[in-house]
């Protein structure tokens, strides 16, 4: 039975960070909390620690939006916005959403680089990101998992990890191109449509099904994943 003494997001977006908040499930907040991350900008952020984060922002989603022009993520939630609901790009909201991200970052990686076993979640591969390939319905490979576990285990030597993958029905198609690392637990959720969220049950059901269980010890810390 694993155990792991920590939970970290990898998005794609917030719905991970609030169905462990809603669960009451303690984890170390992480900088893929509120993002909208296509797979290929979570590679690269954990692979160069996010360095360029809040550098090179550009307006999308007709003003509702503001890209990364270096990851291609969104940052949705990191920026005030005016009463026609278009984001407020100013110097110091794009320095306090940076501070604030990179604030982030150091707290993962005094999980990361510790001697832990730390519970990696993420729910969904597409996203509506202008920069991500993977879009609704299409074919995602295997391997690509795979490949996230090796470059966790390259960045993070000491890490013990397991990545738990959501993957939701009607918006994402994992193609078994290959077999699973031995770390990862690939859930399928069922979805009614592309951009419709799972519902709060359907979460619960998977954290039954798995047989997920999170108590924290007195350090602060600690807990099981049974599967």
């Amino acid at each position: 039975m694993p155990r792991f003494d920590d939970i970290l997001s990898l998005g794609s977006d917030c719905e991970v960070s609030l169905q462990l908040r809603r669960l009451g499930i303690s984890h170390t907040p992480s900088v893929f909390d509120w993002l909208v991350t296509p797979w290929d900008a979570m590679l690269r952020v954990l692979h160069d620690g996010g360095t360029h984060l809040c550098t090179r922002i550009d307006r999308g989603y007709n003003g509702a939006g503001a890209v990364c022009g270096t990851y291609g993520l969104v940052y949705w939630h990191e920026f005030a916005r005016d009463d026609a609901h278009q984001v407020l790009l100013t110097e110091a909201s794009t320095k306090a959403a940076q501070d604030k991200l990179r604030h982030k970052i150091a707290r993962m990686r005094t999980v990361l680089d510790a001697d832990k076993t730390v519970l990696f979640v993420r729910g969904g591969i597409a996203t509506d990101a202008p920069h991500d390939r993977y879009q609704f319905g299409q074919a995602f490979p295997a391997s690509r998992l795979n490949d996230l576990t090796t470059l966790v285990s390259r960045l993070f030597p000491a890490l013990k990890f397991s990545l738990l993958f959501v993957e939701y029905a009607g918006r994402d198609l994992l193609e078994g191109d290959c077999t699973l690392d031995p770390r990862i637990v690939h859930y399928r959720m069922p979805s009614a449509g592309s951009m419709l969220k799972p519902q709060d049950a359907e979460w619960d059901a998977l954290m039954a099904r798995i047989g997920y269980n999170y108590v924290p010890d007195g350090s602060g810390g600690g807990g099981e994943m049974l599967y």
